[in-house]
């Protein structure tokens, strides 16, 4: 049996369940090299048609197709004009906020939204009847599909309450859930408006940054203000957001889907951006730990489960799980990419009404053998490239990366299954060696180019775990930050935040990874540190590389020297380089 989850709004891509087991998660951004890709998942759904050789799906889910956005039609062609939209006219539109103006616009165009849908679904439906002529396709709302998507990483599955929160999605801005013998059923709603992920997105916007992809830079940019100046904007912030506990709602001072325009209008840009960042960061633990507080005492339940956008916030996540005494379990990458997993889990326990396995990996994308490498690797060019192959068992690849992280270089590497989501895992990374802090500009200049007040994350072995933080639990895959011990800093100091001293590890299991545990536990032979530096391999602005091809490319279009490939290794020729790594 074979049931396919597909998102068709941002970050689109598909879960494919077969007899139970989920055995494919993959973004449609990683085919298409667009960021973030909206639109209906074309490539995913070719692939893994292909790679299993499935003619027809015995149910196809799917978010956002509803007919209420034009966002399911969209191919690269929009998308690349989407991402190209730079530059709205804030300060005349915040005028027309004060004046009232842009509201009466937004209400008329809602309408003519409205007016629309009837044509806009039955392009919608031919669209996916196209593609799933003899399906049956069941459309399922946007917040219900985040409450699942929680639900397919607990093997216990206990009763408890599903959180989601996000900027909005289907109308919604974020819902509480009660799960009850693995099914979910809804308490509240939150509409869209009235949460703290559109205001948070929205000061990402304010910041200049991009909404929906840069509000990490800024909960990293939050630890360097100053307190004393932070709860000036704080106490803002308090006056236009707050939870009402009795009727399990957000209330809001006004649509704060115009909070960027309020922001203009109000002269907020006489705080600093770093006061600003503080103020947003602090205001969304302190109001989500209010709703969660709340719903502790309403309903005492066993566990806790998250999931939507908001819940990619590794410091919320950290003071989320520090305060609770109950279990907080954190659906990792949690954006809209999880969406399709949630739509996947659904639609196979409606078919069946069997449990679908826990997912325990997060390696389930394509994979590429020594000999697609092979192919890739025969069209370099010999007098710039150096290409040595590692196939001896006492001799691996792994041990040769090891190696040249202890020598301080820096490698890329590309092995194994890809991950899912927004966090490289090992398979698809850039490495390097923790203790050395000067790695952090070298691989800026190299090819990640990322905002000076960003930190990179570790890879640490399980059993180095509590040698290097406080308070740490198990986390697999990225979801959580935690406080590091002081005495064990200068380990990690190439991948902890400079300012608070707090890391997001990717805590690794020998079971999860055995080919990368081994690669860190022969860096630890060599250096004594039980960790590594770990992060995404891509070009700035890109996804993370899916193909051979594109990872030669990375190579190639940056300053990085070694790609371990499979079990390839290929060097820049130092002599042709243009500059010295």
């Amino acid at each position: 049996m074979d049931i396919l989850g597909v998102n068709t709004g941002h970050d689109a891509g598909i879960a494919l369940i077969r007899d139970g087991v989920f055995v494919e998660l993959i973004s449609e951004e990683r085919f298409s090299r667009i960021k973030g890709h909206q639109g209906f998942p074309i490539s995913c759904v070719a692939y893994v048609r292909r790679k299993y050789g499935v003619h027809h799906f015995d149910r196809v889910v799917v978010i956002s197709a509803s007919g209420r956005y034009l966002t399911p039609l969209m191919g690269i062609p929009e998308n690349v004009v989407c991402r190209a939209r730079q530059g709205e006219k804030l300060f005349a539109k915040s005028i027309m906020y004060r004046l009232g103006i842009l509201q009466i616009w937004r209400q008329l165009r809602i309408q003519s939204v409205h007016l629309s849908q009837p044509f806009v679904k039955k392009k919608i439906d031919a669209l996916l009847k196209q593609h799933f002529p003899t399906e049956r396709i069941t459309h399922m709302e946007h917040h219900l599909a985040h409450a699942w998507s929680a639900l397919a990483f607990d093997p216990s599955l206990e009763d408890g309450i599903v959180v989601t929160l996000d900027g909005e999605g289907d109308g919604l801005c974020g819902s509480i859930n009660k799960i009850e013998n693995g099914h979910v059923r809804r308490l509240a709603a939150f509409p869209a408006g009235t949460g703290i992920g559109t205001l948070y997105g929205k000061v990402t916007e304010f910041l200049g940054m991009k909404r929906n992809e840069h509000e990490f830079k800024v909960m990293g940019l939050a630890p360097y203000a100053k307190p004393s100046h932070g709860e000036i904007v704080l106490a803002e912030f308090r006056r236009l957001l707050a939870y009402d506990a009795d009727k399990m709602k957000f209330r809001a001072a006004f649509n704060m889907q115009y909070a960027k325009y309020y922001f203009i209008a109000h002269n907020y840009i006489r705080y600093r951006f770093d006061t600003i960042a503080y103020a947003i960061q602090r205001f969304t633990e302190e109001l989500v730990s209010t709703v969660v507080a709340s719903l502790r005492k309403r309903y005492a339940p066993p566990a806790f489960y998250f999931a939507g956008g908001v819940f990619m916030n590794i410091k919320l996540n950290q003071k989320l799980s520090e305060q609770e005494t109950v279990g907080c379990h954190f659906t990792p990458s949690s954006g809209d990419e999880s969406l399709a997993i949630g739509a996947a889990k659904y639609g196979y326990e409606m078919e069946t009404r069997d449990q679908v396995q826990p997912i325990s990996t997060l390696y389930l994308g394509t994979e590429y053998s020594d000999s697609d490498v092979q192919d890739v690797l025969f069209n370099l060019d010999p007098e710039s490239y150096i290409v040595k192959f590692f196939g001896k068992e006492s001799a691996p690849i792994e041990r040769k990366i090891a190696s040249l992280l202890a020598k301080k270089e820096v490698v890329a590497r590309f092995k194994g299954r890809m991950e899912w989501g927004a966090r490289a895992l090992g398979n698809r990374s850039i490495l390097a060696n923790p203790s050395d802090a000067s790695a952090v500009r070298r691989i800026n200049e190299m090819i990640k180019s990322r905002d000076f007040w960003m930190p990179f994350a570790p890879t640490i072995l399980d059993d180095c775990a509590d040698e290097y933080l406080e308070n740490w639990e198990p986390s697999p895959y990225m979801a959580i930050g935690f406080a590091t011990k002081k005495e064990c800093r200068h380990k990690l100091a190439a991948c902890i935040h400079p300012y608070d001293f707090s890391c997001r590890p990717q805590i690794l299991t020998r079971e999860s990874n055995p080919d990368y545990y081994r690669l860190i536990e022969w860096f630890r032979d060599d250096t004594g540190i039980g960790a590594i530096l770990n992060t995404s391999f891509n070009l700035h602005g890109y996804p993370i590389v899916e193909t051979p091809a594109d990872a030669l490319n990375v190579l190639k279009n940056s300053e990085l020297r070694y790609l371990a490939i499979g079990n390839y290794l290929v060097s820049k020729n130092a002599k042709l380089e243009s500059k010295p790594s």
